[in-house]
């Protein structure tokens, strides 16, 4: 799958807002990508630069205000049911 060029733009901008560091781009372009193809949420375990309140506030008002999508971020274990 080829990454649209937006979702390096939305991803420098994470970079630029002190939201994701520059040497784990990758995480910015998961989410920007995420948000870009209209997903309702991104399930990750990665708790440094993805799954944290910083991230799923900072990200969710960067891409409402550019008018895309904003997916959840949410854990594998608040996503699975269990009976």
């Amino acid at each position: 799958m080829e990454i649209d060029k937006r979702a390096y733009d939305l991803s420098d901008t994470y970079i630029e807002m002190g939201i994701v560091p520059l040497k784990f781009r990758i995480d910015g372009i998961h989410i920007a990508m995420a948000a870009l193809n209209d997903m309702d949420c991104i399930v990750s375990l990665n708790f440094h630069h993805i799954n944290k309140l910083k991230t799923k506030m900072a990200t969710e008002i960067i891409n409402r205000m550019k008018g895309y999508n904003n997916p959840f971020i949410f854990t594998p274990m608040e996503v699975v049911e269990y009976e």
